[in-house]
């Protein structure tokens, strides 16, 4: 298989026609393969989100994808009616290509997929961090004295697509996160190409015709799969 470089939605639709070619007698539609290449993006997004080790490739790959709402590109997250409570921008309509949605300040957020970390602003604008309340730990911040949530020790909590403070008031939000990537569609009239590099492109498209081969069940997906999981190893 030759390796151009994919810089377009056709690129990367011909390297995976090229890929498949041997386990398909006809040729895959760009509406097969736009499933395929958007699954795989996602498959590929969510390889590099921190765990425990979070090296320098991560996150070189995932900084496009990282979406701050500081006031610079993105807007504050603005309090809810209930105080101390801020959406997460999760629930989105399709914009082209772009998952967005709607914030309190009106403003379109990308589509929240994996949170990095979060800070509060009261109303004199000044800026404090908080703790983040997990789940298992509830009951024990909450009765034990040494470690309930004050002023000095505010807590936060996603809960319901909401993030909720205790211990301090806030007014605005300053989040970190990683966003969805846009959807990548090739047709011959409205094209939209990846958002991603060309070594991010073909590392998404070998995803994808690994994808295929697998559900194809032909015998070339082990193969195929040995040699992406050798070159993972140095990602």
């Amino acid at each position: 298989m030759s390796n151009p470089i994919i810089l377009t939605a056709e690129d990367a639709y011909r390297r995976f026609i090229s890929g498949i070619r041997k386990a398909s007698t006809r040729t895959v539609t760009p509406q097969v393969f736009n499933v395929y290449f958007n699954d795989a993006c996602l498959d590929w997004q969510q390889s590099k989100l921190p765990l425990v080790e979070f090296n320098q490739k991560r996150i070189d790959d995932l900084e496009l994808f990282r979406v701050v709402t500081d006031g610079t590109v993105y807007p504050y997250i603005l309090t809810t009616s209930f105080p101390n409570t801020f959406p997460v921008p999760n629930n989105s309509p399709i914009i082209t290509g772009q998952l967005m949605v709607s914030n309190t300040s009106s403003a379109l957020l990308p589509l929240y997929r994996h949170g990095l970390n979060a800070t509060f602003l009261d109303g004199d604008d000044v800026e404090f961090m908080a703790d983040i309340m997990r789940s298992d730990q509830r009951g024990v911040t909450i009765w034990n004295p040494y470690r309930k949530a004050t002023t000095n020790r505010p807590y936060y909590e996603l809960v319901g697509g909401f993030i909720r403070l205790s211990g301090r008031i806030a007014v605005k939000m300053r989040l970190e996160y990683i966003r969805y990537p846009k959807l990548v569609t090739y047709d011959e009239t409205t094209p939209l190409d990846p958002e991603t590099n060309p070594t991010q492109n073909k590392e998404i498209t070998d995803i994808a015709i690994r994808m295929f081969l697998e559900n194809r069940g032909d015998p070339r997906y082990k193969s195929t799969l040995q040699e992406m999981m050798i070159r993972s190893q140095s990602s």
